[in-house]
C-alpha cells in the first residue's frame, strides 16, 4: 500500500460519518510522503518546531504550535511520542514515528479523542511496510530499465549478423523482435526484484517476531 493509500484510506475515514478536516505524512526534514488535498501549506520552520519539541518536550508551550499559519495552544500529549495542540472547537494531533510524523487536523462535530485514535492507531509497522513496498518497486524499476538495455544489444547483433535472420528479417521486423526481447526482459526483472523485495522484508519482519529483543 503507498503512502497516500494511508492518507486516504487510514487518516481520512469516517469515523462514525466524521472525518479529519485534513491529515499528512511528512517526514522529519520536512518532506512530504503524503497528503490530503485540503492540508495547509507549511512552513519548514513549522516542521523543524514540532520536531525539536519531540526531541525537547515542552519547546512548543510557550509559543504554540503553528501549522500552515494557524495557531494551536498545546495541550497533554505523550512527550516524545504525540503532541496535541487546540484550537477553538479544533485542534490538531501529531505522532512521532522513526522517520515521519503523522498529522491530523480535525474540526467540529469530530471531538478530540477521536482525532487521536485516527492518528496515533497508524502504527511504525505499517509506515515501514509502506516504505519498504514503494522501495522495491521503485528498485525493480531500476533494475529492470538495466536489464532491457543489456538484452537489446545481444538481441540487435544476433539479428544483424545471423545471415538467416539478415536475409529474411527487414528492419521492421528486427526492429520489433528487439523491443520484444527487450519488453520481455524488463518486465521479468520487476516482478523477480519487487518479489525478492517483498520476501525480504517478510523475512526481516519474521525474525524480528521470533527474537523476543528485537
Amino acid at each position: 500500500m503507498s503512502w497516500q493509500a494511508y492518507v486516504d484510506d487510514h487518516l481520512m475515514c469516517d469515523i462514525d460519518g466524521l472525518h479529519l478536516t485534513a491529515a499528512a505524512i511528512i517526514g522529519h526534514d520536512g518532506t512530504v510522503w503524503a497528503q490530503s488535498a485540503t492540508f495547509p501549506a507549511f512552513t519548514p520552520q513549522e516542521i523543524n518546531a514540532i520536531v525539536n519539541d519531540f526531541a525537547e518536550p515542552g519547546s512548543l508551550a510557550p509559543t504554540g504550535l503553528f501549522l500552515g499559519g494557524v495557531k494551536y495552544m498545546v495541550i497533554q500529549g505523550e512527550p516524545g511520542a504525540v503532541i496535541r495542540g487546540k484550537k477553538g472547537a479544533g485542534g490538531v494531533t501529531v505522532k512521532k514515528t522513526n522517520q515521519a510524523l503523522i498529522i491530523g487536523i480535525y474540526d467540529e462535530p469530530m471531538t478530540p479523542g477521536q482525532c487521536n485514535m485516527i492518528v496515533e492507531r497508524l502504527d511504525e509497522r505499517r509506515l515501514r511496510a509502506a516504505r519498504f513496498s514503494q522501495e522495491g518497486i521503485l528498485a525493480g524499476l531500476k533494475a529492470a530499465a538495466i536489464t532491457a538495455v543489456v538484452s537489446a544489444v545481444p538481441t540487435l547483433i544476433a539479428v544483424r549478423k545471423i545471415p538467416w535472420a539478415k536475409a529474411n528479417l527487414n528492419h521492421t521486423a528486427q526492429a520489433l523482435i528487439i523491443s520484444g526481447a527487450s519488453i520481455a526482459a524488463y518486465f521479468i526483472t520487476v516482478d523477480k526484484t519487487v518479489l525478492e523485495s517483498a520476501r525480504s522484508y517478510s523475512r526481516a519482519q519474521l525474525d524480528k517476531t521470533e527474537d523476543p529483543k528485537a
